[in-house]
């Protein structure tokens, strides 16, 4: 079971960020599809199930954030992801405010996985 829920995870770590690679480019040049409806649901759904197969794989191990560092510190850094999303494709105006905001989303996004693989708080 847990090989079943660690590739869905993996699925969906990759299908957030290929997602969120779209919307970015689509929000920083300014495209008339960035801002549809669909196009956010899509990115809510994935990141949903992101959060979802990471609960079920925590459960799976026993392990939950507050309990082990890095993944507290892997939670933290998808929580800075979903806010720079937020500012990205929502709040922000100028296009290389929202460039900005999507590089600092990246590097957060980065250091999870990082901290993922290594299970450590500094992934060295």
């Amino acid at each position: 079971m847990q090989g079943i829920l660690l590739g869905a995870h993996g699925l969906f770590v990759i299908l957030s960020l290929v997602a969120f690679g779209f919307r970015a480019h689509a929000h920083v040049s300014e495209a008339p599809w960035a801002g549809h409806p669909r196009i956010r649901l899509l990115g809510h759904g994935l990141d949903g199930g992101l959060l979802l197969s990471a609960l079920a794989l925590c459960g799976s191990f026993g392990l939950w954030p507050f309990q082990a560092g890095w993944l507290t510190a892997k939670l933290i850094a998808l929580v800075v992801y979903a806010l720079c999303g937020v500012l990205a494709f929502r709040v922000l105006k100028d296009p290389m405010a929202k460039l900005g905001a999507v590089a600092v989303g990246l590097l957060a996004f980065a250091y999870s996985a990082a901290v993922a693989q290594a299970h450590a708080v500094l992934p060295l």
